[in-house]
Formats: structure tokens, C-alpha cells, sequence
């Protein structure tokens, strides 16, 4: 099976009576929902009987995860206070722990509680205390076991857990929480297939079924088939081939199947997916930035939508970008000429495709002609009915800092929210800014604040070569994505940010390392 975020909240589901306070349980598991099954994999923790005890113990001890070190005044605060799904505190614990898992914690405590950390230290703790000792059913020994840790829950509350657990957990339940939108085959033991729905105004090639980088007049639609490898690590659409031939593992990502469809079917078959389903019905669309090949465009679609595993369809807009490194200047050109087939496009998707909400991520010089684009939708919303997005994401966004700070308005009268995620290290952006000559609204020093936008810095956790590519490949941006696209939640309420000053006192958020 595989743990998302739907499985963890199934188990914490409780009546309202219930004396838990399931809004801060629900807060914590999301932010390890991303790395959680990639986790308890490779520490071992697979087994039902295991796996239900060790998720029954994280949901009954995440109440307390955030409110002893959010709050200075606690008698617990410190260096050393509580930390972690399964608390540890003292330096002595912090000193032990933090050898077992190869992490310096007296150092830096606070890491205890980053989510790969934290569920690292859970599956040690469990190991260490519980694994083998005593049996999940023994509510004696367990009672016993927690007052001797000074846990504060009771046997029988987590006992309540753990059978909720197996409930949700086992594969005859009928729920199919087990299942990830659109990942039918997440259970087949070499990968699964998951679909992206497309639309390009790129030319088809000649001799296969894809699209070149030549422009068309007309926006093709239809949808691919991506095979996702077992062996995928969140953020990666696959390894080097040196690593592959040392690992002896294929993690690579691969477009299998691109097919065309007449507008009226590819509408239909969206629809269908939105009908079949009780989930919230949304969608993704992805507008990629330069130098991007169609297949690679899609091919981040699909790391991203399987990665996020909580939206219904992922769909991208792949303008005619040359995806050469060369080709900077041609693409500003297409990106331009591309404002009203994105904006037809994502218009498209909020009247035809049955999605109750439609999400918007733009990542570099797709934030161009995204941005001309809203615009144009607000325009068109003065005549006809007001069009609305659900979240809309600008990821690196190579644009003039002024003309962004005249035409963002239209984001925020379009959308539930806006948020801006900017760096200090985008090396992509840094040399657009140099051959511009401006500021660009996704690059910092200075950090662009704008009226009714969400600005989120994420200088210090960048992980690729470059720093460009990390609203889809650094697992931290991922978790706090997770959050916004699923749940809306302010920044105020994402564990995985903090709020920050810029020097003229203007708020703005910092992701967690």
C-alpha cells in the first residue's frame, strides 16, 4: 500500500466528540504525507501489525508536536524540548538519537522536527522501544509501556487508532483510499502508470506521435501516458545513467504514449474522471518555463502531479518553447505569442473540464505569459461570468519586477490564493536579471512584495545545480505545496513556513530547512 496524506487523515478521522484536537493532528501529518511511505520503507517498517502501530502511535502524539516549541513561555521550552512525531527531549536523547540516524541534533534540535527527520526519529524510537516487546493488541503492557515514557494518551485511545488503521489500511476496504487519484497501477510491483492531459500549441513532428518546436496556429489537445518506476524518489524524475549502472536500479520517468484528441473528447474524458470520483474534483495545470522540450514537459507533469498525489487530473500548456539552452530570446518571442492560447486554455479548463477548481503552477518564463493571460481573463470575467482558479503558484518567475507590480492585480481578483515563491540562489534567474538589467519578480535581493500576494523565500533550502527547478524537486517546497493546493491553507497555518521582515517591515515567509 501506498501512505498518502487521504490514508493518514481516513485513520485520524473521529467524531466530533472526539477529545483530540484533529485540526493540529491534521497539520502535522501533512507535513510528512510526501516522504512518509519512502520512509517506512527503508526503515523497515512494512508489516501490517507493524505499520498500524507505528501510525496509531504518530496520530495519538501529534497533538502536542508543535505547541511546546511554538510557545516560549511552556515550562518545557529549550533547546532540548520535545520535538519529533514521537517525542524526544533532554540533550541526552537528543545526543543519542541523533547518532543513530547519522544527524549532529545537539547542534541543531530544531531539525527534529523537520518532516524527514522527524519520521526518521519516529521508526527509531519505535524500533528501540516497541519493536518485538509487546503485542499491538496487549493494551496492559501498552498502558504500562506509554506511562513508563511519559506519554500522555491512554492504551484505549490508541487502540481506537490502530484498529481505525487496519481498517483503512487493509485492501478490501471498500473506501479505495489506498488509491491515488489517477495511479491505478501504484500497486504493481515494477511502477505505475499515470496519465497527463495536455494542450500545445507546438507543430506535430512528422514521424511520431509528439510535438516539436516549431508553432502551430492551432491548440492540440489529447493526454500521455507516463510510467512512474517503483524505484522514484520524490522530486527526481530519475537518476544519472552512472547511478543507475552503481544502484543497479531504474528510477528514470518515461513518456510512453502521447495521444491526440478532437476538442469534444478530450472535454468528455476529463469529465469522466471528475464524475467517477467523490474526491474534491481538481485539477492541476502546469505552464513550463524555457528551454523545455514537450516531452519533458510532461514528464514534470507527471513527477509533479504523482509526487503531490492529491489531485484528481494534471494537465501542463506546453507552448513551442526550442528547449535549447541557446534559445532564450526565441522563447521570450513564443512565450509572448502564446498569452492567448494559455489564457483559452486554462479558461477551457474552468468551463469544460467538470474540475470544481482549477490550480495554476507557472514556473519561470511561463509566469509571462500566464500572467498576460490572467490578465486577459480578467478582462473577459468584466463581460461574461466572473471566472475563478482555485491556487495559483508562480514558481521563479522570470518577470520584469515593475510590469509584474502593474498587472498583478488580476491574480488576486482571480484566484482563492496567490502565492510567489522567490530565491536568492536561482542561477537561471540571476542571469536573466543580468541580461534584462531589471529586477525579476522570482529573484532576491530585493524581495518583491505585492498587496493580496503571498511571497515564500526558499533560498536556503535550493537543491538543484542550478536552483530553478525546486517547486517540483526539493521535498520541503513540495510539503508546502501539499498543503496550499490540498487544504488552502494560509501561510500562517503551513508548519513548513515562518514568517519573516523584510528591512522595511514588510512581511513575507521563509520555507524551513
Amino acid at each position: 500500500m501506498y501512505i498518502t496524506a487521504a490514508v493518514l487523515e481516513a485513520i485520524v478521522e473521529e467524531p466530533e466528540s472526539s477529545r483530540f484536537d484533529r485540526s493540529e493532528q491534521l497539520r502535522i501529518i501533512r507535513t510528512i504525507c510526501l516522504n512518509l511511505d519512502e520512509e517506512l520503507r527503508r526503515v523497515g517498517v512494512t508489516d501490517l501489525e507493524e505499520l498500524t502501530f507505528f501510525l496509531a502511535l504518530i496520530i495519538v502524539d501529534s497533538q502536542r508536536f508543535t505547541k511546546i516549541q511554538d510557545d516560549p513561555h511552556h515550562p518545557a521550552a529549550g533547546p532540548f524540548c520535545p520535538r519529533g512525531l514521537l517525542k524526544i527531549s533532554g540533550e541526552a536523547s537528543y545526543r543519542q538519537f541523533g547518532k543513530l540516524i547519522g544527524t549532529n541534533l545537539e547542534e541543531d534540535p530544531q531539525c527534529a522536527a523537520n518532516a524527514n527527520v522527524a519520521v526518521q526519529l519516529a521508526a527509531e524510537i519505535w524500533h528501540l522501544n516497541y519493536d518485538g516487546r509487546i503485542r499491538a493488541d496487549d493494551l496492559e503492557t501498552i498502558g504500562q509501556e506509554f506511562a513508563s515514557r511519559d506519554r500522555h494518551f491512554s492504551a484505549i485511545d490508541f487502540d481506537r487508532y490502530r484498529k481505525r488503521a487496519v481498517q483503512v489500511l487493509t485492501p478490501a476496504d471498500p473506501s479505495g483510499l489506498s488509491k491515488s487519484p489517477d495511479t491505478s497501477q501504484r500497486d504493481n510491483p515494477k511502477g505505475a502508470i499515470f496519465t497527463v492531459w495536455y494542450g500545445t500549441t507546438r507543430r506535430p513532428t512528422r514521424t511520431s506521435s509528439g510535438y516539436s518546436s516549431e508553432r502551430d496556429n492551432v491548440t492540440h489537445l489529447g493526454r500521455c501516458s507516463v510510467w512512474i518506476p517503483k524505484s522514484h524518489r520524490i522530486g527526481s524524475i530519475g537518476s544519472s545513467l552512472v547511478k543507475r549502472l552503481f544502484w543497479r536500479r531504474d528510477d528514470v520517468i518515461e513518456l510512453m504514449e502521447t495521444k491526440e484528441l478532437a476538442s469534444n473528447e478530450y472535454w468528455e474524458g476529463l469529465q469522466n474522471v471528475f464524475r467517477s470520483t467523490d474526491e474534491p474534483k481538481a485539477a492541476i495545470v502546469l505552464v513550463h518555463g524555457y528551454n523545455v522540450t514537450f516531452e519533458s514537459a510532461i514528464i514534470r507533469a507527471a513527477q509533479l502531479g504523482y509526487d503531490l498525489g492529491a489531485q484528481r487530473a494534471m494537465a501542463v500548456f506546453s507552448w513551442p518553447s526550442i528547449g535549447k539552452l541557446g534559445g532564450y530570446l526565441a522563447d521570450a518571442a513564443t512565450i509572448e505569442a502564446s498569452e492567448g492560447s494559455i489564457a483559452d486554455f486554462l479558461i477551457g479548463f474552468l468551463e469544460r473540464s467538470g474540475a470544481e477548481k482549477v490550480h495554476i503552477i507557472a514556473h519561470s518564463m511561463g509566469n509571462r505569459g500566464v500572467l498576460r493571460a490572467i490578465n486577459r481573463i480578467a478582462a473577459r470575467a468584466q463581460t461574461k461570468t466572473r471566472a475563478s482558479f482555485g491556487q495559483i503558484i508562480l514558481a521563479a518567475a522570470d518577470v520584469d519586477a515593475d510590469l509584474f507590480r502593474q498587472l498583478s492585480r488580476a491574480y488576486v481578483d482571480l484566484s482563492e490564493r496567490t502565492s510567489m515563491y522567490v530565491s536568492s540562489r536561482d542561477k537561471a534567474i540571476e542571469a536573466s536579471h543580468w541580461l534584462h538589467e531589471f529586477s525579476r519578480a522570482g529573484l532576491t535581493p530585493p524581495t518583491l512584495i505585492v498587496d493580496g500576494i503571498d511571497t515564500i523565500s526558499v533560498s536556503n533550502i535550493d537543491m538543484s545545480l542550478l536552483g530553478h527547478g525546486y517547486f517540483a524537486e526539493a521535498r520541503n517546497v513540495l510539503a508546502d505545496l501539499y498543503d496550499l493546493l490540498v487544504h488552502g491553507a494560509s501561510p500562517a497555518m503551513r508548519f513548513g513556513l515562518r514568517e519573516t521582515m523584510t528591512d522595511d517591515g514588510k512581511l513575507f515567509w521563509q520555507v524551513r530547512a
